[in-house]
């Protein structure tokens, strides 16, 4: 019995609050200073005064207008690494029409950016000292002075190394004319039993090597942190890959296979990519080229978050750093300038 097409979702995402599920997503993100709170005055002495929300003080200008739940596709599995989603389904490798209605929704979601940074001193390896993840999924949402994002698909050109069908390596032919509607015709026209179509979400013009130095700079000079740092920038969210199924007695073939020292040949299709600008570089009048980022510079994101890292190094979290730290770091601003203590203290909870 052949598998039902799966749900699909539409091609663009609409604004909706992130809903809870089995996945793990950031949590909401906010850049803009906080209001103040509430006059506390009332003009009716009966009435109770109603205390200010999280929400009131933060508003919530750069919150992401990502539907969550159309990353989740019913019959697939997430990685482990957070990393890729695989669908195994027979019609979809066979149905051009319905391929085509998936991949486009889903190359019209972003790849989520996280910075992660983790820390533990030699002579307690064991135990990390903190592991923060902060959401920079904002930072690619929109252009300029809150224009529209620099979004846009690329499809494999001539003359460019990638996996075109032919295997499991990458190849310089065939070359297709057409671009993604032509490519996924060529991959359900293929009558191979084993392949696969990926589309990768990539982000562009992010220099991770310039934050990374200041991220080690605020821990090592400002903090006075002593221990090892760990600090890695994650895509997850960054492939789909539509598999045909597995064949019935598939474990038993693989294991034989595995023994054998041979392998399964798959026909790979890697054609395309949903790619997502963190910055452009443009050609000024005089001649010089210059970095224009989409919302903010690396060097204006950190300004803004370095008290709130700051404080969560030295409370050693585990967890999210995010608005509700920044609205915590109004209210007591000196919980961003402590320096690393070599006492030990109470086990933080996860925060965010």
């Amino acid at each position: 019995m052949s598998k039902s097409t799966p749900d699909l979702p539409a091609r663009r995402p609409v604004a909706r609050e992130p809903q809870d599920s089995a996945e793990e997503h950031p949590p909401a993100y906010s850049a803009g200073p906080a209001s103040p709170p509430p006059n506390a005055s009332s003009s009716n002495p009966e009435r109770p005064l109603a205390q200010p929300s999280p929400s009131s003080l933060t508003p919530q200008i750069d919150k992401p207008t990502v539907d969550f739940s159309a990353y989740a596709i019913r019959g697939s599995t997430f990685s482990k690494d957070t990393s890729s989603r695989t669908l195994h389904h027979a019609g979809l490798c066979s149905d051009p029409a319905a391929l085509e209605k998936l991949l486009e929704a889903q190359l019209s979601l972003p790849p989520i950016p996280i910075i992660r940074i983790r820390g533990h001193r030699r002579e307690v390896e064991a135990r990390e000292d903190f592991d923060l993840r902060l959401n920079l999924l904002p930072l690619i949402l929109r252009g300029p002075h809150g224009g529209r994002d620099w979004h846009h698909i690329k499809c494999l050109e001539k003359g460019e190394l990638g996996l075109r069908g032919t295997g499991v390596a990458e190849t310089l032919t065939p070359s297709i004319e057409g671009g993604l509607r032509a490519w996924i015709h060529r991959f359900c026209d293929d009558r191979s039993q084993h392949k696969s179509f990926t589309i990768r979400r990539t982000i562009t013009g992010w220099d991770t090597e310039s934050l990374e130095g200041q991220l080690r700079t605020l821990l090592a000079s400002k903090i006075g942190y002593p221990g090892h740092v760990q600090i890695s920038f994650v895509l997850t969210h960054a492939t789909l890959t539509v598999h045909t199924p597995n064949p019935p007695g598939f474990l038993d073939h693989a294991t034989s296979m595995l023994f054998s020292g041979k392998k399964k040949e798959v026909k790979q299709y890697e054609p395309v990519k949903s790619v997502w600008p963190y910055s452009i570089a443009v050609h000024a009048d005089n001649g010089e080229r210059r970095r224009i980022p989409a919302v903010k510079s690396e060097a204006e994101w950190f300004a803004q978050w370095r008290a709130a890292i700051a404080m969560g190094v030295c409370e050693r979290r585990k967890g999210w750093i995010s608005a509700e730290d920044q609205m915590d770091l109004m209210l007591v601003p000196e919980r961003g300038e402590m320096k690393w203590s070599g006492q030990a203290s109470s086990p933080s909870q996860p925060h965010g």
